[in-house]
């Protein structure tokens, strides 16, 4: 496996040079193979991206990881704060996380990576403020007008059952049956990123199955006789039949219609936050509800995610306290 044009055979003879002659790219890549035997190909995939993108992209790859001083961090927090990233704590966690495997496995400790400093949240920043979202209000009239049963099979699938891009990529005829829709498997990208691989769902909570309302189980067979793919429900027919839509592709669909209509474009995992407002501020569904819909593990995981999603709720709670308090005096 190559890593940041780095070979296989070249990241095994890095493991036992000199720790003083290793660069940073060489490091990373390091671990990344460490990474890759332990954590599934999505998460590597993810962290191989931002690690090339934020980290190699802000130091000089070329750098000798004893020459890293203080200078090097500090000018490297400053790049960092340009950065159009929503979570760089995120960024800073990984580089210090590659460096306790430097110290781990290489004896080297890097003061000035372990005393570098997380960015604090401002109160009103826009890093408080969660994601964009549609309400229901804004999903109608985002689909208003649609007709092709391929977008509003999509819109569908993102807005009321949650879905990830990548569970909706692996949506297949055969997980649609009985009235019923299984999640079952996830499409990402291979090690080397050059191809599509199927894999289980991230956790075995995620594997989870919806009953599908009628309106959208009309699109579904609509869809399913008009599709020239007789294999995923939204395949790539531009390549082959057998093929599922790419991730760019979907995002394309996505923009499209915001453009249309006039709208904000909506991340698609920010479709997974409005399928959670959904479900709490029009639907009146708890937080156990909520987790079983959206696939989580663990109840505290929903209560993190979503809980500064529901303004709604929290102005109904303050409506009704001071209904009940009136009705005091």
């Amino acid at each position: 496996m190559t890593i940041y044009g780095i070979t296989g055979n070249e990241i095994q003879a890095i493991k036992y040079k000199h720790v003083e002659n290793i660069t940073l790219k060489q490091l990373c890549a390091v671990f990344l193979s460490e990474y890759y035997e332990r954590q599934k190909i999505t998460s590597f995939v993810a962290l191989k991206s931002m690690i090339k993108n934020h980290i190699l992209n802000l130091i000089n790859p070329d750098i000798i990881i004893t020459a890293i001083d203080y200078e090097t961090i500090h000018e490297f927090r400053k790049s960092l704060e340009k950065v159009n990233f929503k979570n760089k704590n995120k960024i800073i966690a990984y580089l210090k996380m590659i460096f306790v495997f430097a110290d781990n496995y290489y004896d080297y400790k890097c003061l000035p990576v372990y005393r570098l400093n997380k960015f604090r949240c401002k109160i009103g920043s826009d890093q408080q403020q969660g994601y964009y979202i549609y309400t229901y209000k804004d999903f109608k009239k985002y689909i208003e007008g649609v007709k092709d049963p391929f977008d509003l099979s999509l819109f569908y699938c993102l807005y009321y059952f949650g879905l990830r891009i990548g569970e909706i990529r692996g949506l297949q005829w055969q997980d649609i049956d009985n009235g019923c829709l299984y999640i079952r498997r996830a499409a990402t990208a291979s090690a080397d990123a050059k191809r599509t691989i199927m894999i289980d769902v991230k956790s075995e909570s995620s594997f989870r199955y919806f009953k599908i309302p009628s309106f959208i189980l009309k699109e579904f067979n609509l869809l399913h006789e008009e599709s020239k793919s007789k294999i995923y429900v939204f395949g790539n027919e531009r390549k082959e039949a057998t093929y599922p839509m790419s991730e760019s592709s979907i995002r394309r669909h996505i923009a499209d219609q915001a453009k249309r209509k006039h709208m904000k474009y909506l991340h698609p995992h920010a479709w997974r936050h409005s399928c959670a407002s959904f479900l709490v501020n029009k639907l009146n569904c708890d937080i156990y509800q909520v987790k079983e819909w959206m696939g989580h593990a663990d109840i505290v995981i929903t209560s993190k995610i979503y809980v500064q999603l529901f303004p709604e709720r929290k102005d109904q709670i303050t409506k009704q306290i001071d209904k009940i308090n009136l009705k005091q005096f």
